[in-house]
């Protein structure tokens, strides 16, 4: 009786022992489901104080710690759990996944090395091995394992083809490539056909393959396509000449993202298919935009610019400028609106500006050259037509006009060394002819000076 009553006492002992850690281990796993993680981390922290081995509340402590973000310390219960049980397949994969995620490829590759001397064919370990190599640069070899492990395991093939589509895709922005492993995944059972179709069809509208593209992403129908995608329909509509549909699909992004650039890509459409109303509806919203988005004020600007609505395109090209005030194309832009406007000194300011930008775009230093002869300071303007016969050697009209400053500034000796050239470019210009003679007689050589003035009168000159 003594006996069997000792043995009922340590039974409860032990029961009530395993009733405490498994206990608190069932809480956690409770408080886990509703994510009230810090209870769930409490509670497997106390059943691992009962039972310091028991796994399963190690498990529960590691998904705590990765939901909360604490990777270091789900880490630190990964190697307990290695340490315990070293062969424990599991752990070493989880363990170099984490690794794998936060960059530190070098501490996961020994770790699957692990693995596979414990499970020389653990596809999950061989899969992640791939991974490394293409987040270790080895685009390639990834690919190549990947197609490997997909010809062997028709379960994973699906899933594994999109990874390699992906990579072709994004590190390797082969869209050929990607094209035919997202179609292997799709003819592979993979899941989630939609989102595949949709990869396909970017794939195709960054080949500028419109049509297919437009096909693909019918497929994967309206549930894909968020705002981004009805901006890339409108672009891919308008590309291939279906207007309506293009006007349909950017009014759907202008519905959701009212910006600026779309204003002025509906008043371009509109325009094209002769609908006034529309044209001057979005093209009044695209000026009155209070957005600054630089590229859209600019383009708005040119728009302008075609109709001759200088003061307009100015005011367009100083929001482009508000925008952004390095870009080049603003700064010349702005400079032409104004000198066609008749503010020519605050067009040279714009000109200077861009210049500076851009020192070797010839048409602002064209400019710059023409308001300084127009202000009569023909020293500046002589500086920079030479600035141009540097960049156009060839230039008859540039050397023209160096021979006509040169002679303002009575730098004979340059003004008949530039005229020279033009005469022997074009030995019909009669009006170089008539200066090369000013120049020589001013330069004290009565003969070419002469010769030059015969020409001149040969060419009808009086």
């Amino acid at each position: 009786m003594k006996k069997t009553l000792l043995l009922l006492m340590i039974f409860a002992f032990v029961f009530s022992a395993y009733a405490n850690y498994y206990k608190d281990y069932n809480a956690g796993v409770n408080y886990k489901k509703m994510k009230q993680y810090a209870a769930a981390e409490k509670s497997f922290l106390s059943a691992l104080k009962d039972k310091p081995s028991f796994t399963l509340a190690m498990w529960g402590l590691i998904e705590v710690y990765n939901l909360r973000h604490q990777k270091v310390k789900a880490l630190a219960v990964l190697d307990k759990i290695i340490a315990a049980k070293p062969k424990n397949k599991e752990a070493y994969l989880v363990k170099a996944r984490m690794l794998v995620n936060l960059s530190r490829n070098k501490e996961a590759k020994y770790f699957l090395n692990k693995l596979r001397e414990i499970d020389p064919k653990n596809i999950d370990g061989q899969i992640l091995e791939a991974q490394v190599l293409n987040k270790t640069g080895n685009n390639e070899g990834s690919i190549a394992k990947l197609e490997t492990i997909a010809k062997s395991n028709n379960d994973k093939a699906g899933s594994l083809y999109k990874q390699i589509g992906d990579i072709a895709f994004k590190d390797l922005r082969d869209y050929n490539r990607a094209i035919k492993y997202y179609k292997y995944a799709l003819s592979n059972n993979v899941l989630n056909k939609d989102s595949i179709n949709k990869k396909i069809a970017y794939s195709y509208f960054l080949r500028q393959d419109w049509t297919n593209g437009i096909n693909y992403i019918n497929k994967a129908g309206k549930a894909q396509i968020g705002p981004a995608d009805l901006k890339w329909l409108g672009m891919a509509y308008e590309k291939t000449k279906d207007i309506n549909n293009a006007i349909k699909f950017y009014e759907k992004y202008y519905e959701k993202k009212k910006g600026q650039d779309t204003a002025i890509k509906l008043s371009e459409l509109y325009k094209k298919i002769g609908n006034t109303p529309k044209y001057k509806y979005y093209l009044n919203i695209a000026q009155n935009s209070t957005s600054i988005d630089y590229k859209t004020a600019y383009k708005l600007g040119y728009q302008l610019l075609k109709q001759k609505k200088y003061a307009e395109a100015i005011k367009q090209f100083e929001k482009s400028i508000a925008g952004k005030d390095d870009f080049y194309g603003s700064w010349y832009a702005i400079g032409f609106a104004q000198y066609k406007y008749g503010q020519k000194n605050r067009a040279l300011e714009s000109f200077l500006k861009a210049e500076k930008l851009n020192p070797t775009y010839v048409y602002t230093l064209r400019y710059i050259a023409m308001i300084y002869d127009n202000n009569k300071n023909f020293d500046k303007g002589l500086l920079y037509w030479r600035k141009i016969a540097a960049l156009q050697p060839n230039d008859p009209e540039v050397y023209y006009f160096i021979g006509l400053d040169a002679g303002e500034v009575k730098d004979y000796t340059t003004s008949a060394a530039a005229l020279s050239k033009v005469v022997k470019l074009q030995p019909k210009n009669k009006d170089a002819w008539y200066n090369l003679s000013v120049a020589y007689e001013n330069l004290e050589k009565p003969n070419m000076a002469a010769n030059a003035l015969e020409k001149y009168n040969e060419l009808g000159g009086e």
